[in-house]
């Protein structure tokens, strides 16, 4: 399994980002060449992803971002809103280029796994592309049972391992946050850890403060190593996650050493249900 590890979220505003810079400050700080990748940064400015965890880490080097859009909407929504040329091919090689010079790399996500990206391909096409397992970020209230298990099951179905779910801002102030751990559990067989909301005096005492809740199982392991290593159970009526289970017509198909290239026009008829045009939030 690939030392890399992309941050996915059921929604935007989950946490992604806080929970990407406390993973990151953590790895550096047990000396490992870890660095944070955005894809894709919209709402700049002023929002910057990519920023909270240079500030959380207080290195330059902690985080890198691929392209930044002013309209905080979705990337292919905001590049269409300003005139902008964004290609998918572009947004994927600058993130394989990224991780390629580092031990591990942490891809975060853009709002959800539906996300437009570009060129009709969306975040979860991204994370398939990458060929790394995921680790979802989830809200700890009501509803976000729904949201995470459909959010695993997309995963699975494109063959992405999946290391964990982190429920953040867990207060546990109401029914629905003290149950939803531990029936979250059972319906996706993932591991599960709570983080805490916390109001911190900057990046760095937020994420430091969350990276000490981070379940270990959830975490990247050293090369060559165990740690990370465990991903979700499959139940025999859960979608099976399986190296025969052809990857759907847009991954690109990967040969060590090469990156053969499928996109969705080499099978006929094969097209993508049309989805109205309008704001999409991140």
């Amino acid at each position: 399994m690939s030392d890399h590890l992309a941050v996915v979220g059921t929604d935007t505003g989950v946490g992604k980002t806080v929970v990407t810079a406390a993973l990151t400050k953590r790895l550096r700080e047990e000396d490992r060449d870890t660095r944070a990748v955005k894809p894709c940064q919209t709402g700049h400015p002023p929002d910057d992803d990519a920023g909270v965890v240079r500030e959380a880490c207080g290195e330059e080097a902690a985080a890198r971002c691929g392209r930044y859009l002013e309209p905080p909407l979705a990337p292919a929504v905001a590049a269409e809103e300003t005139g902008e040329e964004l290609r998918y091919e572009s947004i994927l090689d600058a993130c394989e280029s990224a991780l390629s010079e580092c031990e591990q790399g942490l891809v975060e996500g853009i709002g959800g796994l539906r996300v437009p990206l570009a060129d009709d391909r969306e975040v979860i096409d991204l994370v398939a592309d990458l060929d790394v397992p995921a680790l979802v970020v989830a809200r700890s209230g009501l509803g976000t049972l729904n949201h995470t298990a459909l959010t695993v099951e997309a995963l699975r179905r494109r063959a992405v391992p999946v290391t964990g779910v982190v429920v953040n801002g867990y207060e546990g102030a109401t029914t629905a946050e003290r149950t939803n751990p531990a029936v979250l559990r059972e319906m996706t067989d993932c591991p599960v850890t709570t983080v805490p909301a916390v109001d911190g005096d900057g990046a760095a005492a937020v994420a430091k403060t969350i990276s000490k809740k981070l379940d270990p199982a959830v975490l990247p392991a050293a090369s060559g190593g165990e740690r990370g290593r465990r991903t979700c159970r499959v139940s025999p009526d859960r979608p099976a996650r399986s190296a025969s289970t052809p990857a759907p017509t847009g991954r690109r198909s990967r040969t060590r050493g090469s990156r053969a290239r499928t996109r969705r026009s080499d099978t006929a008829g094969d097209r993508r249900p049309s989805r109205p045009r309008g704001p999409i939030r991140r």
